[in-house]
């Protein structure tokens, strides 16, 4: 599986700690693990802390998102308005789902760009 985690080097973090505690950063390391977030764990004065970084890609395909976040809703509504017999509402969410999907060329067009 693929990751998302961003590449950040000791040094950028070390300099970026430095400007946010007036306590010595000590013991910095990074943490294994994971595919969203870069994690650290260091200490500053006496306290423990944790910082991740994470790709700053949440504009990226938002448009595709959204699309995918409101067919989900909208199969889950479905599916409520089918187990319950309730043709009038089942039938306006299809076609509402259909207009989304339409407007954007078809669920193909949004897949393939």
């Amino acid at each position: 599986m693929s990751t998302i985690k961003p590449v950040v080097n000791d040094r950028s973090i070390s300099n970026l700690l430095s400007g946010l505690f007036s306590d010595p950063v000590t013991g910095l390391r990074c943490i294994e693990g994971g595919l969203i977030a870069q994690t650290f764990v260091f200490r500053a004065g006496e306290r423990d802390y944790v910082i991740r970084f994470n790709a700053d890609n949440m504009d990226a395909n938002f448009d595709e998102r959204l699309l995918c976040y409101q067919c989900y809703i909208a199969l889950d509504g479905m599916r409520f308005f089918a187990k319950s017999d309730n043709h009038d509402s089942y039938k306006w969410t299809t076609d509402r789902i259909e207009d989304l999907i339409g407007s954007r060329g078809g669920i193909l067009g949004v897949i393939d760009g």
